[in-house]
């Protein structure tokens, strides 16, 4: 987690339809100061910080107002780094489903429980592909790529309050109208819903751009290692992910290597590409391996080939791949290269995996 940044490295400016700086007093300014640099701030917010926001709930739910005809009101606060958004909900309101831009950050319930839904392309179609209850005081994180909606649970006396906080300032957000299966492109001092005046553009979803992905697998099961492999994938994920910032970057953990077909099934499914492919764990005489030694696997060349002549793995123009496994670079690695078209980076000795970069 972060130290707690200082209140006078982010100085909060009203963004446009905010209400004016000076109605924030001068304890709460500091605090959402440090907010918005925890948008920015790749752990997101601090043990602390959310402490600090539970215990000065009341003082910041006095800055919403009731919302009228909406699902929430909006009292959102600039700064350079990010925008911090306070939103007073009606009892039982739902938005519409939504992104922030390309932006990242996290949400907070200041009062009451809420109920999210998030959306995944299936095709050219958008659909719900689960939700999360979220009580009140746990933050979440949103991520650059997330579309989702949120819902107010309808327990809360006047409705829920929730703070978001997104870096940068999104200049843009996509709604989606799934009814009529479009994206609204909206811009200006407009929230989650279907607007229903102003110029804002709408396309269908069929012809919206999916960003392309940056996979990285990692066996849990096949030989000694695997706990440790989970740490270097979630390290090389966030590592991946500042240098992607416009794709998506995916960990998945894998015990069979059915995981691993059907995890390329639903990027086809999802009408999505890859950018990047990235395997850690173990490999053997075909390759990587998957299940466990009592019950090893591996996929065969022979598999392979059937894999790529069928385009089940969505290799974006330029994909490579990389396999973070002992001996891959001797004969797998230019065998998968041939076989599916794109550059491939394996080693040619035995690996293990360090807290250092550079080992």
């Amino acid at each position: 987690m972060q130290s707690p940044a200082s209140p006078s490295s982010a100085p909060v400016a009203p963004a446009v339809g905010a209400s004016p700086a000076a109605a924030v007093p001068p304890g709460l300014a500091a605090l959402l100061a440090e907010v918005a640099a925890a948008a920015a701030h790749p752990d997101g917010p601090s043990a602390s910080l959310v402490a600090r926001l539970a215990a000065a709930a009341d003082e910041l739910c006095a800055l919403t107002t009731a919302p009228s005809g909406d699902p929430y009101s909006r009292r959102v606060i600039g700064t350079p780094v990010a925008e911090v958004m306070l939103a007073r909900w009606q009892p039982g309101a739902r938005c519409a489903a939504h992104d922030h831009g390309g932006s990242r950050g996290f949400v907070v319930p200041l009062r009451g429980a809420f109920v999210e839904t998030r959306y995944g392309w299936h095709g050219d179609a958008l659909i719900a592909t689960g939700s999360i209850d979220h009580a009140e005081g746990r933050p979440f994180a949103v991520g650059a790529e997330l579309i989702h909606a949120m819902a107010d649970d309808g327990t809360t006396a006047g409705g829920g309050v929730t703070l978001h906080a997104y870096a940068p300032p999104p200049a843009r957000m996509g709604v989606y109208d799934l009814d009529a299966g479009e994206l609204i492109d909206v811009v200006g001092d407009v929230g989650a819903w279907i607007p229903t005046g102003g110029a804002h553009p709408r396309v269908p979803l069929a012809t919206v751009r999916r960003p392309e992905v940056v996979w990285i697998g990692y066996t849990t099961q096949y030989r000694g290692g695997s706990a440790e492999f989970a740490v270097a994938a979630a390290t090389l994920a966030r590592e991946l992910a500042q240098r992607h910032g416009d794709a998506e970057v995916r960990l998945c953990p894998l015990e069979r290597k059915a995981d691993f077909v059907a995890a390329m099934e639903r990027l086809g499914a999802e009408g999505r590409t890859l950018r990047e492919l990235h395997f850690v764990g173990h490999s053997g005489m075909y390759g990587v391996m998957f299940g466990s030694v009592a019950w090893p696997e591996q996929l065969s060349p022979h598999e392979w080939r059937a894999l790529a002549a069928r385009g089940a793995l969505p290799f974006s123009p330029g994909g490579q791949a990389y396999f973070h496994a002992c001996r891959t670079g001797r004969w797998f690695a230019p065998f998968f290269a041939r076989t599916f078209g794109v550059t491939a980076h394996g080693h040619h000795g035995y690996t293990t995996v360090s807290a250092r970069p550079d080992r």
